[in-house]
C-alpha cells in the first residue's frame, strides 16, 4: 500500500509539475507576444515622427516640412562613438546594462515619492524615449510611469542597445523646433552630427534638460561647463567661445524649413 501511495504521489507531482511548466510557458509566450506588439506601436509613432522633405528631380532638397508635433526632424542612421559615449554618460549612464528601466533608480524614486509627491530621477534614457513617442512628456503620473516601464521593458526585448539610443538620439528636442540631432547640428552649428567636436556635442546634449538654454545662451554655457566638469572633459569659456554659434548659423534653416 505505502508503495502504491508513494506511487501515487510522483504521478501527482510530476503532474502538477507538468502543468506549472505549461503555464510558465503559456505565460512567457503571452509576455513575449504583447511585448513585440508593444515595441511595433513604439517603432510605427517612430516613423510617423519623421518631417517630410520636399526635393527636385535631382534629388537636392528643396524644404522640410513640420512633423506632426510642429518640429522639423531627421533621422540619422548611426551615431559617432562620441556622441553616444557623451549621451549614455549625461542621461542615462548604466543604459548598456539595464533591461530598460533601472530597478535601483526606481526604487529611490519610490521611496522619496510619498514625501515630494514627484517622480525624479528614475527614468531611463530607454523610458525617455518612449515617453517621447507616446507624447506623456508633461504627464507625470505614476500610471503613466508604470505604462512607459512596460513599453521600455518590451522595447528592450525586441531591439538592440544601439537602435534605441538611435531612436533617442533621433527624437530628443533640442529647441527652436529642431529635433533630434541631426536638425539639431544643423540649426546651430549648420554641420552634420558626424563633424561635432566634443565641445559642440556638449553644447547639445546640455540642452536636453531645458530647451529653452540652447547653444548660443549664457545658461547653456554655463550648462556646457557644468556637464564638462561632470564628465571630467577639460572645457571652460574660452573653448566654449571658440565654437560659439552666432546669427549666421541660423540662415541654413530660414532658408529650408516650410
Amino acid at each position: 500500500m505505502r508503495k502504491i501511495a508513494r506511487k501515487m504521489k510522483n504521478v501527482l507531482a510530476a503532474k502538477n509539475l507538468e502543468r506549472t511548466g505549461k503555464a510558465i510557458l503559456l505565460a512567457s509566450v503571452a509576455l513575449y507576444t504583447g511585448s513585440y506588439f508593444m515595441s511595433k506601436r513604439i517603432f510605427t509613432l517612430y516613423e510617423n515622427q519623421k518631417s517630410a522633405i520636399v526635393q527636385d528631380r535631382n534629388s537636392t532638397e528643396i524644404f522640410i516640412q513640420p512633423n506632426v508635433k510642429g518640429h522639423y526632424m531627421r533621422h540619422t542612421e548611426s551615431l559617432t562613438g562620441e556622441i553616444s559615449r557623451l549621451l549614455t554618460a549625461k542621461e542615462d549612464r548604466f543604459f548598456f546594462y539595464h533591461p530598460g528601466i533601472n530597478p535601483v533608480s526606481i526604487a529611490r524614486s519610490l521611496a522619496r515619492y510619498p514625501f515630494s509627491r514627484r517622480l525624479e530621477g528614475s527614468s531611463t534614457l530607454t523610458q525617455q524615449l518612449v515617453k517621447t513617442l507616446i507624447g506623456n512628456e508633461n504627464k507625470r503620473t505614476m500610471s503613466n510611469k508604470i505604462i512607459e516601464s512596460f513599453y521600455a521593458l518590451s522595447l528592450g526585448i525586441h531591439t538592440s542597445k544601439p537602435e534605441i539610443l538611435k531612436m533617442y538620439a533621433n527624437t530628443a528636442y533640442f529647441g527652436n523646433r529642431a529635433e533630434g540631432i541631426v536638425e539639431a547640428s544643423k540649426t546651430y552649428f549648420n554641420a552634420p552630427p558626424e563633424s561635432l567636436n566634443t565641445v559642440q556635442i556638449l553644447q547639445l546634449i546640455a540642452t536636453l534638460s531645458n530647451p529653452d538654454d540652447y547653444p548660443g545662451t549664457l545658461k547653456n554655457k554655463r550648462k556646457t561647463i557644468a556637464l564638462a566638469n561632470q564628465l571630467k572633459i577639460p572645457v571652460d569659456e574660452k573653448t566654449i567661445d571658440a565654437h560659439e554659434t552666432d546669427e549666421d548659423k541660423y540662415i541654413y534653416r530660414r532658408k529650408n524649413r516650410a
